[in-house]
């Protein structure tokens, strides 16, 4: 019960207000002891299509198969949430910018692989931001990584109108 309380009831990943709890304790908690954390939002790229074209359904399927992925790519001290429709986060405590893209290229590799024989196949793209240099609170850290998921979106776009060797979206 206390479990279904904070958590996604589709993706069973932290729910958004569990989540906003854990990143404002994070926050408090790196600053006293001097520790950086990352924050990594996702977002599936052009998800309403797969709505559109499979139906809600599938994207329901979607979005749980792409929740597990998440989950099962993130260590037991994360905290990774559905942030919103097809957006997760991820807090990384004591995690450097470095350690945070690994994250991030692992979970959008994996999702790219599961989905890239789909019917309509999935990706995903990622913004990250790292505590204190992005920002010292947690809504300047959600900008920062707000807007660096936004450039991710953008390039990504830019790269499947024409596709270098290897973009990381």
């Amino acid at each position: 019960t206390e479990r279904s309380a904070v958590s996604d009831g589709l993706t069973g990943l932290f729910n958004h207000a569990y989540f906003l709890q854990a990143l404002r304790q994070e926050v408090l908690r790196s600053k006293r002891h001097g520790l950086k954390a990352a924050l990594i939002l996702l977002d599936l790229d052009d998800f309403k299509r797969v709505n559109d074209v499979r139906g809600h359904v599938e994207g329901d399927r979607v979005l749980m198969k792409a929740a597990a992925i998440v989950r099962d790519g993130v260590r037991e001290i994360d905290v990774a949430a559905r942030y919103g429709g097809e957006e997760f986060a991820v807090l990384l405590p004591d995690t450097s910018r470095l350690g945070a893209f690994v994250v991030a290229e692992r979970i959008r590799r994996k999702i790219e692989e599961r989905f890239a024989r789909a019917r309509t196949p999935v990706t995903i793209s990622g913004g990250i931001a790292v505590f204190p240099r992005d920002g010292d609170s947690p809504t300047m850290l959600l900008r920062a990584a707000d807007q660096a998921l936004y450039v991710s979106k953008t390039e990504g776009k830019k790269a499947k109108a024409k596709p270098p060797a290897d973009q990381l979206k």
